[in-house]
This record gives structure tokens, sequence and C-alpha cells, in this order.
């Protein structure tokens, strides 16, 4: 099992390693606004990748890998890491035969659907179509990647897994930087074909980083399709309806589409306040995620419910040390964040040059992240549930509150969007709600199931969390009304950067001293953890 300790260690290694994929990912995201702006064929991409992206979620990191790892964990414990290689190589055929059968069926109807799906005029869903057929291909090379991390995260190596994203992204700019000048001189619609080759490559990397620690392991791919295996059976008990349970979740971004298609940068807007939302959630709560999954499974496997719930625990109380304060920080800088992801930095190293991003697309993400910013708390927390429901094989639940939480994004979205006429900033609260509700179904499921939790300590802890979190809100707020602009630098978009990443560091030593000042019990083990560390290095 995994103590606390090796349990933050791992996670703090998955973190960094999450961190600097992140870093390229917000490049990448960057670079594709800054060549293709926020205009109807941007928004026409979003759409197409809307559905391989739901297909990966599902496929690959969701019903697949959720029903494979219990398995694979179990028999690494039981009958050994021979067996569970036996079952890896059956699974990764499955997979493979699976992912083709699905990618050629996308490409053959990508016209059909598309009319249908995204149609705000015939050149868009035209546009994306074309667009559509190509990113299937991605499919099968993240979905073998997703399962292969699964298989070394269960023999805890987590740090390959977690590179792979940083390598995927370097792959995905080197090809759009070239397949863009490639296609110089083309209209945009043309031009942005780029986009979808350089996801298919990016898809391929991730798969091509993590095979050798693969077979550093000892495993060794081949040919063997066994449907009578006891743990094939098994695995596809658990799949079915773990595809159901997984998939209905994942509707709600599809079905945001009804209603986003005829507004124009309204998918750009909610695409991009989304992705900044999911910076602290991959950077923070990924590493939880990864660690805990395994973890939680060996302990079901061993009737150890005392030591399920510690986990969980443990994970709830670093998933709130790490997004309250990002919530906070989101919602009061609001324009601040998404000026200085998509402008004022692109603006040093374009020199000067903003693209196609205009005033209007940075603040249409502006509000698309102030609605989206609060579910970064929800959907962290719910993320430790559903670990802990898939550790124990529990696909009900996850059906059950999916469809809950879809039918009530469809119907805050009617209601916000279709009667009472919002823009996409009703999709974005409509998605926020139904997080919320989603996790207090979570949450009320599990304490039923497997009894209730010694909550006291990790109230204590939250309410610290909450409370340094509102002083590190208030003091951002008073500095940027009578301290910003800066005026230091005479050309604006050097001064809105210093401006803001001292605002930010600022409320990040406000957090920290406050929880310090709160006795906050776990920060400040890690407070004097790093000490011992650095008088140790000195000796």
């Amino acid at each position: 099992m995994l103590n606390k300790k090796v349990f933050l260690k791992t996670t703090l290694i998955i973190t960094f390693a999450t961190l600097l994929s992140k870093v390229l990912g917000l490049v990448r995201q960057q670079y594709s606004i800054f060549l293709f702006g926020g205009g109807w064929e941007f928004d026409a991409f979003i759409a197409a990748f809307r559905i391989p992206n739901a297909l990966r979620e599902l496929l690959a990191e969701g019903a697949l890998s959720a029903a494979f790892i219990p398995i694979f964990s179990a028999i690494l414990v039981r009958e050994g890491k021979k067996e569970a290689f036996l079952f890896a190589n059956k699974v990764l055929n499955i997979t493979i035969l699976i992912t083709i059968a699905v990618t050629l069926t996308g490409a053959l109807i990508a016209d059909g659907f598309m009319s249908s799906y995204h149609n705000p005029s015939p050149l868009a869903s035209s546009l994306a179509s074309q667009l559509f057929y190509i990113m299937m291909f991605y499919l099968p090379f993240i979905s073998l990647s997703a399962l292969i991390m699964g298989m070394l995260n269960s023999m805890n190596q987590f740090t390959i897994p977690a590179l792979g994203p940083f390598f995927s992204n370097i792959t995905f700019l080197l090809v759009l930087y070239f397949s863009y000048r490639l296609f110089n001189g083309l209209e945009t619609m043309n031009q942005i074909q780029a986009l979808a080759y350089a996801v298919v490559a990016g898809g391929c990397t991730y798969l091509l980083i993590q095979i050798p620690a693969l077979i550093k392991s000892g495993f060794r791919f081949h040919f063997s399709i066994d449907f009578k295996d006891k743990h094939i059976r098994e695995f596809f008990t658990l799949f079915v309806p773990f595809a159901v349970a997984m998939g209905i979740p994942k509707l709600n971004n599809i079905l945001s589409n009804l209603y986003s298609y005829n507004i124009e940068g309204g998918n750009t807007a909610l695409s991009q306040g989304f992705f900044i939302i999911q910076l602290p959630l991959s950077i923070f709560v990924a590493g939880i995620s990864m660690v805990s999954l395994p973890n939680m499974s060996k302990y079901f496997e061993n009737k150890d419910m005392d030591g399920l719930k510690d986990l969980v625990l443990m994970g709830l109380r670093l998933v709130f040390f790490f997004t309250v304060p990002s919530v906070v920080g989101l919602m009061v800088l609001d324009f601040e964040i998404p000026r200085f992801i998509y402008k004022d930095v692109l603006l040093i190293f374009s020199g000067g040059a903003t693209g196609k991003i205009t005033n209007t697309v940075v603040e249409n993400i502006s509000k698309a992240q102030f609605y989206f910013a609060p579910a970064i708390l929800s959907m962290g927390l719910s993320i430790v549930f559903i670990r802990a429901f898939q550790s124990m094989k529990d696909m009900k639940t996850m059906i059950y509150t999916g469809i809950a939480s879809v039918a009530l994004h469809l119907g805050l979205m009617s209601l916000l969007v279709g009667r009472w006429g919002w823009s996409f900033e009703g999709i974005a609260l409509s998605i926020t709600v139904s997080s919320y509700f989603n996790l207090i179904l979570l949450i009320a499921i599990l304490i039923r199931q497997i009894g209730r939790f010694s909550w006291t300590p990790t109230l204590v802890s939250m309410v610290k969390i909450v409370a340094a979190s509102i002083v590190m809100g208030g003091v951002i707020l008073i500095l940027n009304q009578w301290a910003t602009p800066l005026g230091i630098i005479s050309t604006p978009y050097l001064d809105n950067i210093l401006s803001t990443t001292l605002l930010i560091a600022f409320g990040v030593m406000t957090y920290l001293v406050t929880l310090y000042f709160l006795k906050e019990k776990e920060f400040r083990e890690i407070v004097k953890r790093i000490g011992r560390k650095l008088l140790s290095h000195r000796k």
C-alpha cells in the first residue's frame, strides 16, 4: 500500500510533470488562437474535435481504463506480473479492434453527422466534416496510450506517463507550425486543417513515448484474444456498464453545441474558458487522481474500507487545498488572466503582433472563465469520489448521477439560453451548476454504501482553506483596484504582464501565509519537511 508520505511524494512528482505538460498545452492553445482567431472556422474545429475528444475520454481515459485498471491491479496482487501481462495483451488487442472500427465508422458518417450536428452555414458544416474525418484517426493512438498509462501506474510508475502529454504537445506545435507554412496563402478554412493533422500526430507521440518504459517493465506484445478467459469476461461485464456510466456525463460538452453553434465565437469562448479552468485541475488534481485509483483498488480488493476512506479524505484535502484558491483567483482576475494568456504574453514572442486575436475574443473568453471558475472545486472533488466508485467497480451510481446531471444541464440551457436569451455564458453557468449537483449525489451515495467518514479533521482543514482563499481574494481585489496599471513600463502589454504576475504572486503568498498562521496542519507539515530537506542539503 501507498503510505501518506509516498502518496504525497508521488503526487508532487506527477504534479511537476503535469505542470511541464500544461505549460506546452497552454502554448498550444495560444498559438492556435493566434493563427486562427475566434471566428467560425475555429468554432468548426472545436465542434469537430468534440466527438473524437469525447470518445478519447470515454474509451481511452474512461470505460476502457476504468474497467482495465482494477482488474489488472487485482491480478498483480493475487497472481503476479506474468498473468497480469497476459491479461493486458488481450485487452490491448481488443482495444485496437474496437478503436479501428469506431474510427472507420466515424470517417464514413462524417458528412451526414456534421450536417446535423454543426450547421450554422453549409460552409461551416463542410469544414467541420473535413476536420472530423481527419481527427477520428487520433482515437486508436490515444486509447492505447491510456491503457499503457494504466499499466504503468498500476506498477507505481507515474513519471513517464505524466510526461507523455508534454512530448505530445511538442509534436503538436511542430506539426502545426510546418503544416501552417505548407498551407500558407490558402484561405483560413484550408489552413485550419493543420490543426487536425497536429492533433493526430500528438496522439501518436503520446503512445510512442510510453512504450520503452513498458518494455523495460518486462511486457512483450503479442496478438492474443481469448473471449473465454475469465478475466476478459470480467472486463466486459465492467466495460459495457462503464461505457454507459462514463459516456453520459460526456454528453454535457457535446450537447452544449446545440445552443452554441449559432453564436459566432461561442465555441471558441467556451473551449478556451474551460481550458483555463482545466489548468489547475490538470496540474494539481491529475496527480492525485493517477495515484488514487490503483491504490483505492488495492484497498478495496483487500477489503480495507478504513484505508479506502482515509485515502478518499486525503485526496479531498489535497484537492481542496489547490482548487479553492484557484476558484477565487480566476473569478477576481476574470479579465486579467485571459488577457495575460491570449494577448499580452503573445505580444512578446510575436514582435507586437496579435495575429487573429481581437479584444472581443479576449472579452468573450473572460466571460466564459468567470462562469466556469466555480466548477474547478466541484469537478476536482468529484474526481476523487468517482475514483472511489471505479475502484469498487460500481457503475450504476455513475449512470444514475450522470443521467441526472445531463438532464439538469439540458433543462438549464433551455431556460437560460433558449428562454431567457443568455449567450454562451448561460451554457457555462449550466455546466457549473450541473457539476455541483453531480458532486452532491456522489457524496450522498458513497456515504450510504461504505458508511460515514471521520469528517471533523477534514472539515476543519477545509474551513481554514476557504478563509485563507477569501483573504487572498480580498488582497488581490484591493491591489488590482489601487495599484494597477503600474505605469513602470511604457509599453502597455509589458506593464500588464508585470502587474498580473505580481497580483498572482501576492495572492499566492497571502494564501500560504494565512494558512500558516491559521495553523493548517498538513500545510505546516509540508513546510517543515521542505525546511528539513533544505537544511540537510546545506550540511
